[in-house]
């Protein structure tokens, strides 16, 4: 008869000098570490994902910023289109008066705005101005401060201004005047020379200046150009010294 249990595999005899091979069984209160099983073959590692996180909401702020620019520009060229169809009805007209003592010619009247108006004539300019070219001359400066470059001379045009519409309105004689040689070459104006016609000027009142020129001396025959502002046309008067 077998000395070991029926369920039991047998085990061979030890050897001398060998101890018997039992089963080692844990002590108590002790375990053994339990490694992590090997993947199967031909397994994919699948890396841990987050927390579903919604796509960002597209955003319209270009499509307002594009809107906004082209109204903006819709409003300027409706802007500028108006200031034109403004400017195309305005009139000039001409009222003949007595030329003032002193200056080289008469008035005459005119009632065409193409035609260059004369020293004295009283013209109505964009039913915003009434403006008179009283008088031109010449002057060689005073001698200290204001002395023009050699060869040159200095013309002093006096004018007057009169506010004719209903609101306060701005003038200066820098920005609204220029005047040209008969070869259309543009003179400088005179800064700290003559009195320049500018300021604010309340609805129906005067205003009066004059304007100073640097221009060579054998030059006699000028136009002296008047705008009420940018978008409107040129009056323009003949200067003859």
């Amino acid at each position: 008869m077998s000395q070991y249990p029926p369920d039991q595999p047998q085990q061979p005899p030890p050897q001398p000098g060998q101890y018997p091979n039992y089963p080692q069984q844990p002590m108590q209160g002790q375990s053994y570490p339990q490694y992590p099983q090997q993947p199967p073959p031909g397994y994919q590692f699948q890396p841990p994902q987050g927390p579903y996180v919604p796509p960002p909401k597209k955003s319209h702020k270009g499509l307002w910023i594009t809107l906004a620019v082209v109204l903006i520009v819709v409003v300027a060229l409706c802007s500028i289109i108006g200031i034109a169809t403004s400017s195309a009805t305005k009139t000039t007209t001409t009222t003949g008066t007595q030329a003032t003592p002193g200056t080289s010619s008469t008035s005459s009247s005119s009632s065409s705005s193409t035609a260059n108006h004369k020293i004295g004539d009283v013209v109505n300019v964009d039913n915003t101005w009434q403006v008179t070219v009283t008088s031109a001359k010449t002057d060689p400066g005073d001698g200290q401060f204001n002395i023009p470059k050699s060869g040159n001379v200095y013309v002093l045009i006096g004018v007057t201004e009169k506010n004719i519409s209903d609101t306060q309105q701005n003038a200066s004689g820098l920005a609204q005047y220029t005047l040209r040689g008969t070869d259309g070459t543009s003179y400088d104006a005179a800064i700290g020379y003559g009195k320049d016609p500018g300021g604010k000027v309340s609805a129906g009142q005067p205003l009066k200046g004059v304007l100073a020129y640097e221009v060579p001396k054998g030059v006699k025959q000028f136009t002296l150009n008047f705008q009420s502002d940018l978008a409107s046309d040129q009056t323009t008067w003949d200067i003859n010294l």
